[in-house]
């Protein structure tokens, strides 16, 4: 392998670190406030759930056939450069949506064209470290700065010229990290069996089977935060200004960990790292369903770092290791869609149902005892996964 691979230089790192910082800013000016556009275009709860539940949905294919397809052709930046280009075209077409039939169109485009972005770049990102890999949270950290940045000024921006032109922003925004993608470089190798045999060779591995069904309960311990931890505190008499700092709290929550996270992965391997992340979920949850008091939720999202960011740096770097040679874009797109795909969508219905019949403090406790009975299962059948 070339030594450049083995010590990227500043530039490699300054473009991959750009990409995330904008990517997520452009998202972070759409996706949090959607529930509201929608809202505003007449739609009802259960057409909001609709609407919302699609996306995950969407990806759990999408994920991995725009993966696989840049691994079989090698065009990986022609693929990266389409799903960025169809998210800017769905963006626009979500905000000229007139009916139901072009919001449903829009939200298909953009779940379908979105779910190639993160795994491409986390493979692209991955591959210009070379040697040092480990050091990838410090290059997604910048994702969490471009969302914490984000969020808060497109409030502010919605609250003085209304949701439409946020829109524009997003996709403005989108039109740079384009721009931006195509200083990214990705691995040239060559498949090192056919695609569909690699294919089957993951799905047969028990170490691959027992990585993807522990993503798809982080997927859904990380769903059934994003989407009810609001609704709780709301139980509890907590203020939209309370809420808004909890959810700035848990941003700047994962710098520090997606800083450090290399040296952990050092440490103590990959499969520990993702473990802790789903101990510390457990109780994160565990502690939510015995809060009385909303104010608490300040202290107990300090754990969303060690819930989220070790949990992106062990998955992550345990799809690239494990994936056949040729084909780690495909693996991280499987990764991607185990937890944003079938653990996000399982996530929201099974939260949901919990919400209603056990309500808040139920609902965060059954999550509790799923993320550890998910740990026990990987401490148990993952034995043969091997340590970075």
């Amino acid at each position: 392998m070339p030594s450049t691979m083995e010590a990227p230089d500043h530039s490699r790192r300054f473009f991959a670190s750009a990409f995330y910082l904008l990517f997520f800013a452009a998202q972070a000016s759409i996706l949090p406030f959607l529930t509201i556009y929608y809202q505003q275009l007449g739609l009802s709860g259960s057409q909001i759930g609709l609407f919302a539940g699609i996306p995950p949905l969407i990806s759990l294919i999408s994920a991995p056939f725009w993966t696989g397809l840049a691994d079989t052709s090698g065009r990986h930046k022609l693929v990266l450069s389409t799903g960025l280009l169809g998210v800017t075209g769905a963006i626009l077409l979500l905000s000229r949506a007139n009916s139901l039939s072009v919001l449903l169109l829009a939200i298909i485009g953009y779940a379908f064209f979105s779910a190639t972005i993160i795994p491409l770049a986390d493979s692209a990102t991955l591959h210009m470290l070379g040697g040092e890999k480990a050091r990838y949270g410090r290059i997604r950290l910048w994702g969490s700065i471009g969302w914490g940045l984000a969020s808060p000024l497109t409030g502010k921006i919605i609250d003085s010229f209304g949701m439409k032109i946020s829109f524009g922003y997003s996709a403005a925004v989108y039109a740079i990290v384009l721009l931006i993608s195509l200083g990214l470089t990705h691995s040239l190798n060559r498949l090192a069996v056919p695609f569909w045999r690699g294919i089957r060779q993951v799905l047969a591995d028990r170490r691959w089977l027992s990585f993807l069904g522990l993503s798809m309960v982080g997927g859904m311990s990380l769903s059934v935060v994003s989407s009810y931890l609001l609704l709780f505190m709301n139980s509890l008499g907590a203020s939209k200004t309370l809420m808004g700092w909890v959810m700035t709290v848990s941003t700047l929550s994962e710098i520090p960990f997606l800083f450090f996270v290399d040296r952990l992965l050092k440490r103590w391997g990959a499969r520990r790292v993702m473990a802790i992340s789903i101990a510390a979920y457990a109780l994160r949850a565990l502690l939510v369903s015995l809060a009385k008091v909303p104010e608490t939720m300040l202290l107990i999202q300090v754990l969303h770092g060690a819930t989220f960011a070790l949990f992106i740096g062990a998955g992550v770097t345990l799809a690239d290791e494990m994936a056949p040679h040729g084909l780690n874009a495909t693996g991280q797109g499987l990764f991607s869609s185990a937890m944003g795909g079938i653990g996000v969508a399982t996530g929201a219905i099974l939260g949901g149902w919990l919400y209603e019949g056990w309500g808040g403090a139920g609902t965060f406790r059954v999550m509790s005892g799923v993320a550890f009975a998910g740990l026990l299962v990987w401490l148990t059948l993952g034995k043969g996964l091997r340590e970075s």
